[in-house]
């Protein structure tokens, strides 16, 4: 119950640090599936949660869908940030400009460099070719 009181923890996290702390591991999964019955433990709560901490940090849908599936929970992920009402252009635009400010890179290595950071926070390949396009034609037209 300790675990739970920090903060939401998925079932697979719960019974891992329960095996870690020397329980058994049938004993351990008696006890999270009470949890889950008692409604102590939810892992759709849990995504939700995760979900909304990782979006005001700044990570993208990649990130959190992985986050999710290392914790085992098999979340619909796309619901929920459907549901968040996620506005990707503006999220990546606040983590790029946090890093680099408003410019554009300027070559081809630096495009690159600045593309591998935006994709280790997650964002897709697809959402970065757009944002920097984007960024590059504005630069342009000023």
């Amino acid at each position: 119950m300790r675990l739970l009181a920090r903060r939401e923890q998925s079932a697979g996290e719960l019974l891992r640090k329960l095996v870690e702390r020397g329980y058994p591991e049938d004993i351990a999964r008696q006890v999270v599936t009470t949890l889950q019955d008692g409604g102590w433990q939810n892992d759709a709560r849990y995504a939700e949660q995760l979900t909304r901490t990782r979006l005001r940090k700044g990570y993208g849908p990649l990130y959190i869908q992985h986050r999710l599936r290392q914790e085992g929970v098999e979340a619909p992920v796309g619901e929920i940030l459907q549901e968040e009402g996620q506005d990707w252009d503006s999220l990546i635009a606040g983590v790029y400009r946090k890093k680099y400010g408003a410019t554009a890179p300027g070559d081809a290595n630096e495009r690159a460099k600045r593309a591998r950071f935006l994709q280790g926070r997650g964002f897709t390949v697809e959402q970065i070719r757009r944002f920097l396009d984007n960024l590059k034609q504005r630069e342009q037209a000023d």
